[in-house]
Parts: C-alpha cells; structure tokens; sequence
C-alpha cells in the first residue's frame, strides 16, 4: 500500500465502545458530543492545494455523529482512512454502500480477540471484512500481539483464514510485567512477524534531531479542532475553527517517542537511513540483515554510537558478549550522554559479576551532563547494581536515530491523550 503524502490525523474522539486491557482509552460508548463542521475542514484541506488523506481514528471514529455522511463530503475531493474496530454493523454497511473505495486509502481493522469473544464471538467481525472486501475496499487486519496472546496468535490466524480473513500480527507497544514491548518479544513471538517485514517499523522510534515533515505533510487534529505538529510532538500549529499555519519545510523532530506514523515523514539518508532500517529488521527477527545495516551505519560514520549499541546487542543475542562488551564500551566512548550505552555496558559488567566497575559506569553517566530524562532512565537499573541485582530487563537495543551528543534541539516526552 502506497504511503499517503499529506496525511491529516484526526483524532475524532476519546470514546470506544471496546474496553481492551492493554488500551489507554477508556470504555465508554456514550453519544460524542464534539462535532467539528466539516465544511471548515473542507476548507482548510482545499487551500492547501494538495490531496490529503484523513486518517479517523479515535477512540472508535464510527461513533461520531453522521459518521458515514461526513466521510462522503470528505472523499469529493480528498481520502480517508479509517482506524477502527468494525463493531458497528449498521454504521459499517452504511459505509460499504455509500462510500467509493476508490476514494478510501484503506480501513485499518483491529482485531481485538478478547474483546470479541466477551461480546459474543467472532462471525460479526468475519461478516463485515468480508462484506467490504468484497466491494474493493482496502482492509488491513490488525492482530495486536499482547505478550498473553502469542501463545493463541497462529491458531487464530490459521482459523481467521478458513473464513477468508488474512490477519497481520502488529506489535504490542508498551510496558507488561515490568519488560518493555517490542523489544522483549521472544523469538517465537518474532517470528510470527517475520512474514510482515512492514511490521518493523511499528514500534516507538526516538526521531528527536532528524528533519521530519511532521507540521507540514502531516499534522494531528484532536476533537476540538486543536492542530498539532504530529502525534508525538504537541506544537501547537493552530486550530480548525480560527486558522493553521503550516511549516514549509522539513524542522527537526523533538520528540523522543514516536508513536505512529513519523517513519512515513522523516528525511533519512545515510547512517541514519542504515540505523532506521536495522531497528525494522531486528524487530522481526532478522538479525542477519540488522547487523549488516548497523554494520553499513558505522562504516558510513564510525561515531554512530546509536548503530553501535544496536550492534553490540545482535552480538549479544547471539553468544558474543565480550564483542557485545567491547561495542557498548565504544559507545559510551562515543557517546557519554546515551543511557543505552551506559546502561549496556554496566549490565554487561554485572552479568559477569563485576558490580563494582559496573555501579562505577551508572555512576559517572549519573554525574555527567546528560539530560535529566535520560537520567531517571537509569535510576531503576542504579538502585538495582547498588543492591548486588541482577540487572533486569538489560541489555537492550534502542530505538533512536541519532546519538544524543548530536541533537540541537531540546526533546519532549510525548504524553499519553487526556
């Protein structure tokens, strides 16, 4: 499926009428009560000058007022794109009728297991995709794969293909029993993703000092008309109902969380292209091409110490710590103010008993000049090397393109909606 060029996010409502444990949306399918006049955002799409999609997501966006007539006016002269859990069967035949496919970059279906077995099974869902594939529609099957759903995911899919539902499995992004997810996921949970190479780059990426479009070809829009910059960087860049100011060029990103849709906007190009590549490789388990890409990063930039940490973490997946060790050491060496790098190479040190040198490594990150984020990052693995633990959760890859020492601007931390 082809990457839209001007994407508006529309984050149309909190609401859902699911209650999906690993959401941070609440239950709540009472009438929304928001309801922002199309005929402005008409407006606004067409002083652009260009087509744009729509991305309508939410909370559940067919709970929004005259939802299928909205999408009609939209898609006279632009596209939408629909994140949603296809529950609302009356709403989702009235689109199937009434709404060109051509006309729709594509319906991004989530299939909450669970959720549909508590409300009764799967037949309703299975009956929907089905209905709107059969008019032409473009619908992607999302199979979020929560840690305590790896276990079922290739019964479900093999099921789901009987009936004529091909699923693709999504990583789960997040925190579960203290291990952080994508990048905890165990092999076999890996290689369920290993037939959907596109799934590499749906994790949480740290773009912050990379040129990205965010704020020029792609914007969010929240249910009262607020815009900001993207999904992850909340600069304010008007309102719907009293006027945006877009960028005209590409500005560096400030967020150091990523959420969704950044790897579509980002200008990338050399060791950072290689480092961007690596991590979507390494995510569905092909180690081989990751470490040849972190390998092409370091040769392209030897100081690339973001690619360093990555490659000392294939080495020690594979067996090759004191390779690993060596590589973190360099990292640090590069780059002092990267909690990755400390954080590896002190855990490295414990691994093999050497807590004092290790407690040393944390210590001397702690007192640098790094920023102070990075710093509460490592206080959990501090507390843990002063206590003689065990250090849990480490070693571990990052997600970030360029080396901290690198960034000119000051980063933010994207915060969950309200």
């Amino acid at each position: 499926m082809a990457k839209a060029k001007n994407y508006l996010m529309w984050n149309m409502t909190r609401k859902c009428n699911f209650r999906c444990h690993y959401c941070y949306y609440p239950h709540d399918n009472s009438p929304v009560q928001e309801n922002l006049p199309v005929d402005r955002l008409r407006q606004f799409l067409d002083g652009t000058g260009r087509e744009w999609v729509v991305g309508m997501t939410g909370g559940e966006p067919f709970l929004y007022p005259n939802f299928v007539d909205l999408c009609a006016a939209l898609t006279e002269t632009h596209k939408v794109s629909v994140d949603t859990n296809l529950s609302l069967t009356k709403e989702v035949a009235r689109f199937a009728r009434q709404i060109d496919p051509k006309r729709v970059h594509d319906l991004y279906v989530a299939l909450h297991v669970e959720e549909r077995e508590r409300r009764g099974g799967m037949d309703a869902f299975v009956r929907n995709v089905n209905e709107l594939t059969g008019r032409g529609f473009n619908v992607v099957v999302n199979y979020v794969l929560h840690p305590d759903l790896i276990h079922r995911y290739a019964e479900d899919r093999d099921r789901l293909a009987e009936q004529g539902v091909t699923i693709t499995p999504r990583p789960f992004k997040g925190v579960h029993e203290d291990r952080e997810y994508p990048a905890a996921y165990p092999a076999e949970a890996k290689a369920h993703f290993s037939d959907h190479p596109d799934a590499g780059k749906k994790t949480v990426f740290d773009f912050c000092g990379v040129l990205c479009n965010g704020g020029r070809s792609f914007i969010r829009m929240e249910p009262d008309g607020t815009v900001y910059r993207c999904a992850g960087e909340k600069t304010v860049m008007g309102n719907l109902l009293t006027g945006i100011a877009l960028y005209e060029e590409p500005m560096p990103c400030r967020a150091r969380r990523c959420p969704c849709l950044g790897p579509n906007h980002v200008v990338l190009a050399g060791a950072e292209s290689c480092q961007f590549e690596g991590i979507k490789k390494a995510n569905v388990g092909n180690a081989g091409e990751a470490r040849a890409l972190y390998a092409e990063a370091l040769a392209t930039d030897p100081a690339m110490s973001t690619a360093r940490i990555n490659q000392g973490m294939i080495l020690w997946e594979a067996g090759e710590t004191e390779r690993a060790e060596a590589e973190f050491r360099q990292a640090v060496a590069d780059d002092p103010t990267d909690p990755y790098a400390a954080g590896n190479l002190a855990a490295a040190l414990a691994l093999r008993g050497q807590f004092p040198p290790a407690r040393a490594v944390v210590r001397e990150f702690m007192d640098s000049d790094a920023h102070k984020l990075d710093k509460r990052f490592l206080e959990q693995l501090e507390a843990n090397l002063n206590a003689g633990e065990s250090p849990a959760g480490w070693p571990r890859s990052t997600t970030a393109i360029l080396p901290r020492s690198r960034r000119t601007v000051t980063p933010v931390l994207v915060s969950k909606p309200s």
